[in-house]
Protein backbone atom coordinates (compact mmCIF):
# COMPACT_ATOMS: atom_id res chain seq x y z
CA UNK A 1 0.00 0.00 0.00
CA UNK A 2 0.81 3.67 -0.60
CA UNK A 3 0.12 5.93 2.34
CA UNK A 4 0.18 8.67 0.16
CA UNK A 5 -2.34 7.05 -2.15
CA UNK A 6 -0.77 8.43 -5.47
CA UNK A 7 2.53 8.47 -6.64
CA UNK A 8 4.57 12.44 -6.69
CA UNK A 9 5.64 13.28 -9.70
CA UNK A 10 8.00 15.94 -8.10
CA UNK A 11 10.22 13.58 -5.94
CA UNK A 12 8.80 15.29 -2.85
CA UNK A 13 7.41 12.84 0.09
CA UNK A 14 3.62 14.41 0.79
CA UNK A 15 1.54 13.87 3.52
CA UNK A 16 0.07 10.41 4.21
CA UNK A 17 -3.56 8.57 4.08
CA UNK A 18 -4.12 6.54 7.25
CA UNK A 19 -5.88 3.61 5.34
CA UNK A 20 -2.53 1.95 5.53
CA UNK A 21 -2.11 2.31 9.10
CA UNK A 22 -5.27 2.02 10.36
CA UNK A 23 -4.78 -1.84 8.59
CA UNK A 24 -2.01 -2.50 10.39
CA UNK A 25 -2.74 -1.11 13.51
CA UNK A 26 -6.41 -3.35 13.52
CA UNK A 27 -4.45 -6.39 12.12
CA UNK A 28 -0.86 -6.60 13.75
CA UNK A 29 0.73 -6.69 10.70
CA UNK A 30 4.38 -5.46 10.72
CA UNK A 31 4.81 -2.09 8.31
CA UNK A 32 7.56 -1.84 5.46
CA UNK A 33 8.96 1.39 4.70
CA UNK A 34 9.94 1.20 0.35
CA UNK A 35 11.71 4.26 -0.63
CA UNK A 36 12.03 3.61 -4.81
CA UNK A 37 14.42 5.75 -6.63
CA UNK A 38 14.51 6.40 -10.32
CA UNK A 39 10.23 5.83 -11.13
CA UNK A 40 10.73 9.13 -12.71
CA UNK A 41 13.07 8.56 -15.10
CA UNK A 42 11.07 5.99 -16.58
CA UNK A 43 7.90 5.61 -18.52
CA UNK A 44 6.97 9.11 -19.12
CA UNK A 45 3.49 10.68 -18.46
CA UNK A 46 2.39 10.85 -22.12
CA UNK A 47 5.26 8.57 -24.06
CA UNK A 48 3.96 5.18 -25.60
CA UNK A 49 7.54 3.71 -25.87
CA UNK A 50 8.97 2.37 -22.58
CA UNK A 51 12.11 3.94 -21.49
CA UNK A 52 14.11 1.70 -19.39
CA UNK A 53 16.73 2.98 -16.59
CA UNK A 54 17.51 1.86 -13.42
CA UNK A 55 15.29 2.17 -10.34
CA UNK A 56 16.81 1.59 -7.14
CA UNK A 57 14.39 0.05 -4.44
CA UNK A 58 15.68 0.49 -0.17
CA UNK A 59 13.64 -1.86 1.61
CA UNK A 60 13.77 -0.90 5.22
CA UNK A 61 13.49 -2.80 8.88
CA UNK A 62 9.53 -3.61 9.67
CA UNK A 63 7.90 -1.60 12.30
CA UNK A 64 4.96 -2.64 14.20
CA UNK A 65 2.93 0.25 15.74
CA UNK A 66 0.16 -0.77 18.35
CA UNK A 67 -3.32 -1.31 18.41
CA UNK A 68 -5.13 2.22 18.12
CA UNK A 69 -8.73 3.66 19.17
CA UNK A 70 -9.08 7.05 17.85
CA UNK A 71 -8.65 8.25 14.43
CA UNK A 72 -6.17 11.11 16.31
CA UNK A 73 -3.67 8.10 16.98
CA UNK A 74 -3.53 6.51 13.43
CA UNK A 75 -3.03 10.53 12.31
CA UNK A 76 -0.21 10.39 14.15
CA UNK A 77 1.46 7.11 13.52
CA UNK A 78 0.83 8.16 9.80
CA UNK A 79 2.64 11.44 10.32
CA UNK A 80 5.26 9.67 12.02
CA UNK A 81 5.74 7.04 9.41
CA UNK A 82 5.78 9.38 6.62
CA UNK A 83 8.24 11.65 8.66
CA UNK A 84 10.64 8.54 8.51
CA UNK A 85 10.25 7.85 4.82
CA UNK A 86 11.20 11.57 4.44
CA UNK A 87 14.30 10.83 6.46
CA UNK A 88 15.42 7.61 4.77
CA UNK A 89 14.56 9.05 1.66
CA UNK A 90 16.78 12.62 1.88
CA UNK A 91 13.62 13.93 0.18
CA UNK A 92 11.93 17.23 1.35
CA UNK A 93 8.84 16.93 3.22
CA UNK A 94 5.10 18.49 2.09
CA UNK A 95 2.59 18.86 4.63
CA UNK A 96 -0.42 18.37 2.24
CA UNK A 97 -2.04 15.01 0.18
CA UNK A 98 -0.21 14.61 -3.21
CA UNK A 99 -3.75 14.04 -4.92
CA UNK A 100 -4.99 17.29 -3.86
CA UNK A 101 -3.30 19.79 -6.48
CA UNK A 102 -2.08 19.07 -9.86
CA UNK A 103 1.14 19.46 -11.07
CA UNK A 104 1.41 20.03 -14.95
CA UNK A 105 3.90 18.44 -17.21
Amino acid sequence: MHPEGTRARDGRVYRGRTGALRVAMATGAPVVPVVMDGTDRMNLRGRKLLRFTKVRIMVHPARHFPAADHHAQVRTATDLLMRGITTLSGRPYVDRYAASFAVKG
